[in-house]
């Protein structure tokens, strides 16, 4: 939910498609852009997008513009962005205006080509307007291969940080 506090209004941002209907899966760690405009969030409902290819078992990444009314997945398979991709979206950072997101990922197919052999959190970049992801933590000259990291459950979870306009 969304509240705005200048026009006291409550707003269903994680509602499914057709808003009549029960969600299926919950919603939790909302970030709003600096205007409002942008909410995103994670679910494991797999009825947030119309047409939307989810098995519901892991949180994947979405993005809500309240201007639009539209609600967009982000954390899709490669060319496919109706699919939600393979891992769980572990944590993520919205750009101050909305335009690009940061997020940790184990899934292996956000981006076309990904190579990754190893059990790990990988960060990913979004940008809005264009629609592109891309593998941040890769290897050294290898984009699309995901870098060796600290296995997932020795402790090691990923934290960063994003400039306002997402660039960096």
């Amino acid at each position: 939910f969304f509240y705005d506090r200048g026009a006291a209004t409550l707003e269903h941002i994680s509602r499914p498609i057709g808003s009549e209907k029960l969600w299926s899966g919950g919603s939790a760690r909302p970030d709003v852009s600096d205007d409002g405009r942008y909410v995103a969030f994670v679910s494991r409902a797999s009825n947030l997008v119309d047409g939307q290819v989810d098995p519901g078992t892991n949180f994947s990444l979405f993005l809500h513009d309240r201007q639009e009314g539209v609600t967009t997945l982000i954390s899709h398979a490669a060319g496919q962005p109706l699919t939600a991709a393979s891992g769980e979206v572990y944590s993520f950072v919205l750009s101050r205006d909305g335009q690009a997101l940061a997020f940790a990922d184990m899934a292996t197919d956000l981006v076309d080509g990904q190579v990754d052999f190893s059990d790990t959190w990988d960060i990913f970049h979004h940008d809005v307007p264009t629609g592109v992801t891309r593998l941040v933590s890769h290897a050294a000259g290898m984009p699309n291969q995901a870098a060796a990291n600290v296995p997932k459950g020795q402790g090691w979870y990923p934290r960063y940080g994003m400039s306002a306009d997402g660039a960096r």
